[in-house]
């Protein structure tokens, strides 16, 4: 669960899931998504997994996209983004503090 996130949180987690989603349904063909939520006190865990066809591995940091999702973690968040190549798609894995 996100329980109660400020803005400062909130929003740019939000906008950086959408694009994730986004891509996974666009461009990575995929026919099922997954968002799975983890909160242990003040660290917030997203993971959105697809069964989609992935994509090379330096792209993770290629796309303007993926970029902004990176940028918006990374510095809006102060938190992480990780990639992992699944056997059956792609997980992103965003990690950060949340007060």
């Amino acid at each position: 669960t996100f329980a109660t996130l400020p803005a400062a949180v909130a929003t740019p987690l939000a906008m950086a899931l959408s694009e994730l989603l986004l891509n996974a349904a666009e461009h990575a063909g995929a026919g099922r998504i997954e968002l799975r939520v983890q909160r242990d006190d003040d660290v917030l865990t997203v993971w959105v997994s697809d069964d989609g066809v992935g994509f090379a591995e330096d792209a993770g940091s290629a796309g303007l996209g993926l970029q902004i999702v990176r940028t918006r973690v990374t510095e809006q968040l102060a938190g992480s983004l990780d990639w992992e190549e699944t056997a059956n798609g792609t997980r992103a894995r965003i990690t950060t503090r949340v007060p």
